[in-house]
């Protein structure tokens, strides 16, 4: 029998199709790795919290990493707890934390969001606070936006940018 013979009595779609699947087998091995290696730990925060700590007119801080659709869309809530809450006191106080939010690893990077509460974690009791207890609530063209440059809208939005920006003013 010759091998032409061959190729007609077997199936030649089938000899064709092996490339096809070796090649899609790799693309779905390579988006599930890419897929995956987007689910880094959780960054550290914990030096973040305790500098945050030491800025004038702030009694506490808590930080936490939140992801909002994907696990590698990372960004950083961070409640800060300040004896003073008229407004230019927490316009200098979001001043005095810049220099220590582009200082940390993950909040130089990451989109971070604050709120403030008046008085310190233990006021609030045991679930602690809660959006309604906030000291200053967030309001389109409010002063943060207005004076700063920065979103307001589930809290004080500091974009990667924003923290450089605003510690290399603060120098």
């Amino acid at each position: 029998m010759s091998d032409s013979r061959r190729r007609i009595r077997g199936n030649p779609a089938a000899a064709t199709r092996a490339p096809l699947r070796a090649a899609a087998n790799a693309i779905v091995v390579a988006t599930a790795t890419l897929a995956l290696a987007g689910c880094a730990p959780d960054p550290d925060l914990g030096a973040v919290e305790s500098g945050l700590a030491g800025v004038d007119n702030v009694t506490a801080a808590t930080a936490s990493p939140q992801h909002s659709n994907f696990p590698w869309e990372t960004q950083v809530n961070i409640d800060l707890y300040v004896e003073e809450t008229d407004e230019d006191a927490l316009v200098q106080t979001v001043r005095d934390i810049a220099p220590v939010l582009a200082a940390d690893r993950a909040t130089s990077r990451f989109e971070t969001t604050v709120n403030f509460y008046e008085g310190e974690p233990a006021d609030y009791g045991d679930d602690g606070a809660d959006s309604f207890d906030r000291a200053y609530v967030p309001q389109d063209g409010g002063v943060f936006e207005q004076e700063l440059g920065l979103t307001e809208f589930a809290g004080i939005v500091f974009g990667p940018g924003d923290v450089e920006r605003l510690a290399a003013e603060s120098d």
